[in-house]
């Protein structure tokens, strides 16, 4: 499968993506109360601005302010109650970024690849070739690689915005995981019923040959497990992109606690080295979410593969 094919349905599935996942973290923001006015109305006193590790979680979670306009002194408060947070804006610049770079890609498909297109052609190349051709079949695998693609790009852009100074990491947030989950448990559902009949899929969730008075308890078991395997992904991404990051801020807090310049050596040296830890897991993340998803939707679509 060329390029070509692969990008344009690429971008079309990239602009699904994207929607889909605006839409899940502005739905529950715009219905959400901040946490300062609930503890407020509960009787109890907010903590203040930066106070104790609340600069950590407010660095890390999702929130009103963007961290580059505060620090140059720019009050700016995001409209909360229309659903528009900090992790709502990084979703949609992560959006742009892998729009960009897909039909930067696109652009340049007649010429000799190199660069950006020769990195993506490698990455799709591997992608196929590795995982989603022996988890999926040839053909389809050809159907739902521009999907799966689209998902690991759209995914590592937005991991690797977290690692941008003043940068946010959308993925840390389980709306956000959740929606792209939801995404991928639809092309398990609607794929597996497609391929072998709305009655047959579910049927083939239990293996064959099993005892009668057995397969009900199996069935439930199957079903368990079919419901198990989107949340995992959820789960997954959102507490890796979410530890990691916590981690080196409160390393980087011990210099503030101790309030010694003295001490600051070696907490700046092991947040280097979390920060490239980070940056490798930022991939990781990507690939495994990507993989298992093409095995996922690979298993709904022939039981016997």
């Amino acid at each position: 499968m060329t390029l070509r094919r692969a990008l344009t349905p690429t971008l079309v599935g990239f602009a699904l993506i994207a929607l889909c996942t605006v839409f899940a973290v502005v739905t529950p923001v715009a219905e959400a109360a901040p946490l300062g006015e609930a503890a407020t109305a509960a009787g109890a006193e907010a903590p203040a601005k930066g106070s104790g590790s609340s600069w950590i979680t407010d660095h890390v979670y999702d929130g009103q302010h963007l961290d580059l306009l505060h620090a140059l002194g720019i009050d700016l408060h995001l409209p909360r109650e229309a659903g528009v947070t900090k992790h709502t804006v990084f979703v949609l610049l992560a959006a742009l970024i892998t729009f960009l770079i897909l039909w930067g890609c696109a652009k340049t498909i007649d010429r000799v690849p190199g660069g950006m297109r020769l990195a993506i052609e490698e990455i799709v190349r591997y992608f196929r070739e590795d995982f989603i051709y022996p988890n999926m079949g040839v053909d389809n695998g050809r159907k739902f690689t521009p999907f799966l693609m689209t998902l690991f790009l759209f995914i590592l852009v937005m991991n690797l915005l977290g690692m941008v100074p003043f940068g946010a990491a959308a993925t840390s947030n389980v709306y956000v995981t959740g929606t792209l989950a939801v995404i991928v448990f639809a092309c398990m559902l609607i794929g597996g019923m497609w391929k072998q009949g709305p009655i047959k899929f579910w049927i083939n969730l239990v293996p064959h040959g099993v005892p009668v008075l057995v397969w009900p308890m199996l069935f439930l078991i199957e079903l368990m497990g079919l419901v198990i395997k989107p949340f995992a992904l959820m789960v997954r991404l959102a507490a890796n992109m979410t530890a990691g990051h916590i981690v080196i801020f409160s390393i980087m807090s011990f210099i503030f606690f101790f309030k010694s310049w003295l001490i600051a050596p070696v907490p700046v040296v092991v947040i280097v080295l979390f920060s490239l830890l980070e940056l490798l897991v930022a991939f990781i993340q990507a690939y495994v979410f990507t993989m298992l998803s093409a095995v996922f939707i690979g298993m709904s679509l022939d039981p016997h593969h």
